[in-house]
């Protein structure tokens, strides 16, 4: 993976990609980026195919105006030729919680409501302000529960 302009530009020594996440028409991976003074974070890298390249403006600006109006997508962080690399949210993601919560064996109904309550509030949110910011609707067909970070349906409320 070539992220040549986001290593100049950030100063970073070295990316070690650290998972792959799930994607049905891109690759997507977390990677932890070591700087040159040995501070070391992580970012979220999404990596367009040549045939769906074009979208890549488009999509850093669709996130980007969402993240302006307060809705809880990840901060883009650095645009390249075909990738863009967003802020890495720390956390379970709701299909894990909702795992964990099943294995577990010891949450209620009501437990498991409420997180899906936060989880419907999260996405009509989402859709609403998609709605007013792109003047259109739009359907994203490729969100996943396997990537939608817990953190993202309470960051602000807790």
């Amino acid at each position: 993976m070539m992220l040549r302009g986001f290593m100049g530009e950030y100063r970073v020594a070295e990316c070690i990609i650290h998972e792959r996440y799930p994607s049905k028409k891109n690759q997507v991976f977390r990677i932890k980026t070591v700087y040159f003074d040995g501070n070391e974070k992580n970012f979220v890298v999404k990596v367009f195919r040549p045939e769906r390249s074009c979208l890549l403006g488009k999509e850093a600006e669709f996130l980007k105006g969402l993240y302006k109006r307060g809705v809880k997508v990840p901060a883009v962080e650095y645009t390249g030729e075909n990738y863009i690399v967003m802020e890495y949210i720390k956390g379970p993601t709701f299909l894990q919680v909702l795992e964990s919560m099943e294995n577990e064996g010891e949450s209620g109904f009501e437990e498991v409501c409420r997180l899906t309550e936060r989880l419907y509030g999260w996405l009509k949110d989402f859709y609403s302000d998609s709605r007013q910011f792109a003047k259109a609707d739009i359907i994203l067909w490729d969100t996943s529960l396997q990537v939608i970070r817990l953190p993202h349906l309470i960051r602000g409320s807790c």
